[in-house]
């Protein structure tokens, strides 16, 4: 990704302060990212408040997908009772079938 920034600098963005530690955790450096900005030409106070801007974004996603996965979870206990109502269901039908 490129960023173009004061002076007429650009800033070439690549996945070096990335670290994957599982497929649900992303490390992200945000000091050394604030430190690429400044070096780039970008002032230390946008540089800084780039990176806070970002954090707050992906804390709102994460709280998004939070509220998705609650809704996942009372679908999923709905369908867990449903199941178990219809296996009652035909047990009582083959019983009675046989008796």
């Amino acid at each position: 990704m490129t960023i173009n920034c004061a002076k007429g600098a650009t800033l070439n963005l690549n996945i070096d302060s990335l670290e994957i530690h599982s497929m649900a955790t992303i490390m992200f450096d945000t000091l050394k990212f604030a430190q690429r900005l400044e070096q780039s030409g970008v002032p230390r106070n946008q540089a800084e408040l780039a990176t806070k801007n970002d954090i707050k974004d992906i804390r709102n996603e994460i709280q998004a997908i939070r509220l998705k996965m609650v809704e996942q979870y009372g679908q999923f206990v709905l369908l867990k009772w449903m199941i178990g109502f219809l296996i009652a269901g035909i047990l009582s039908l083959v019983i009675k079938a046989f008796l």
